[in-house]
């Protein structure tokens, strides 16, 4: 948030913080190996990418989920990829990330890793935000929802997505909406947070849409 981790700024005890504490909680202990993967990972990431979140999944397997975001192009992302040896068919990922930002405005790419050891899990998640705003500015979801149109488009050509929920999702996205309750006046927005495509076994195989709806007080 107000601190976020940034690439080549130093901070990959930052990174150990969270991740320690994560574990803890369920009542794992970090280890070397681990250790040694996320040092791999901070160390190759783009320039200006940013470690956005963290995960873990106490009902699945060991592991840490990272949201690496900022990533401007698909050659980028491919030699981020390669460097933290990741063993998932790339070239697949490349394909989209390049097709979606010639035809979609996608401004930025985000990837999930799942950190598994000294290895890294073969599903990969890919987010794409048609956003301006940097996460850390604190409006960065909220700008036009239009932006999101040409992206759903792309969308509807892909073989694996349901038409029926790329148009209620299309439904969903809405101008903010004002009404008058007995203490004040609301606005109500609706829109998409991010989507993200899911890369397993060298081919894409599930996409997720991210939405939102904030009530605030305007007075």
């Amino acid at each position: 948030g107000g601190n976020p981790i940034i690439s080549g700024e130093g901070q990959f005890n930052d990174i150990l913080t969270v991740t320690d504490a994560l574990f803890s909680s369920v009542g794992w202990q970090l280890d070397l190996a681990e250790r040694r993967k996320l040092e791999q990972i901070y160390r190759s990431q783009p320039k200006s990418t940013r470690m956005d979140s963290f995960g873990i999944f106490p009902s699945r397997s060991r592991g840490i989920r990272l949201a690496v975001m900022g990533i401007n192009s698909s050659s980028e992302l491919n030699s981020f990829l390669r460097n933290i040896d990741w063993s998932g068919n790339s070239s697949t990922v490349q394909g989209v990330v390049k097709d979606l930002q010639e035809h979609a405005n996608i401004v930025q790419n985000g990837v999930n890793l799942d950190v598994q050891g000294e290895n890294l899990g073969s599903v990969l998640g890919l987010t794409a935000m048609v956003k301006k705003r940097y996460t850390n500015d604190p409006r960065y979801w909220l700008d036009d929802t239009d932006l999101w149109y040409p992206f759903l488009d792309v969308l509807s050509q892909v073989d694996i997505v349901i038409q029926g929920k790329l148009s209620a999702l299309k439904g969903w996205t809405a101008k903010p909406e004002l009404f008058y309750g007995k203490t004040g006046r609301f606005v109500v927005l609706r829109g998409i947070h991010h989507v993200k495509m899911v890369f397993s076994d060298g081919v894409l195989s599930k996409v997720k849409a991210y939405v939102f709806m904030v009530l605030t007080s305007v007075d």
